[in-house]
């Protein structure tokens, strides 16, 4: 049989660690806008539960910001800190899991990308950020976008994806035994810190 042709293997189970999924299928990440607030509610618990009904073996939600002033350019984008936006996304967990799914988070700082001007979509959205900031303060190569960011914003920025990933003990089920393995999210996340990477055109002993 063609091997292009044959897609049995997407169906077939994948241990990935210690998380176990039913089949290969996996939903990536797309940016929806539907969270006011930044808090999901339950038409989004309702949309993911969805998927994982249809038979996606993994779901990666939407981008989630981080607990920093300048991750987010959209207040329809949910976050993945504070107490209600989390309590939503608890819901979403066991609407997921209940359906026979697993599912992570995508955690997210937009760096210096403005808001996007689809009117239809963001029109009516202010980007309220303090500042546009990333490693090189570049949109893309010599293209200059923003700033770039000083040594102590790289490390608060790093930090505030530690603070997003690493368990908080009312939420502990977002990434509990069940879920799989734990992912030793504040190690990981640790190691990848952006000041681990010297970038072109960055500030102080960044610019190599």
């Amino acid at each position: 049989m063609n091997k292009i042709a044959n897609s049995d293997a997407l169906f077939k189970p994948i241990e990935l660690g210690a998380l176990s999924l039913a089949n290969r299928i996996v939903m990536p990440p797309m940016t929806r806008g539907a969270s006011p607030g930044g808090v999901p509610g339950e038409d989004v618990a309702a949309y993911y539960r969805r998927r994982a009904e249809g038979g996606v073996g993994l779901i990666v939600t939407e981008g989630t910001w981080i607990p920093h002033a300048t991750a987010s350019n959209d207040p329809g984008v949910p976050c993945f800190h504070g107490e209600a936006a989390l309590a939503g996304w608890a819901r979403v967990l066991e609407g997921v899991h209940a359906a026979g799914g697993k599912i992570v988070p995508q955690l997210w700082h937009i760096g210096v990308a403005p808001k996007s001007d689809v009117e239809e979509i963001y029109g009516d959205r202010a980007d309220d950020r303090p500042d546009l900031v990333g490693p090189s303060g570049l949109a893309s190569p010599g293209v200059k976008e923003g700033r770039a960011m000083t040594r102590q914003e790289i490390d608060e920025v790093s930090e505030a994806y530690v603070q997003a990933a690493i368990f908080k003990p009312t939420h502990r089920v977002w990434f509990a035994e069940d879920q799989g393995d734990r992912l030793r999210l504040r190690r990981v996340a640790r190691r990848a810190r952006l000041s681990d990477r010297p970038v072109l055109l960055g500030p102080d002993q960044f610019a190599r």
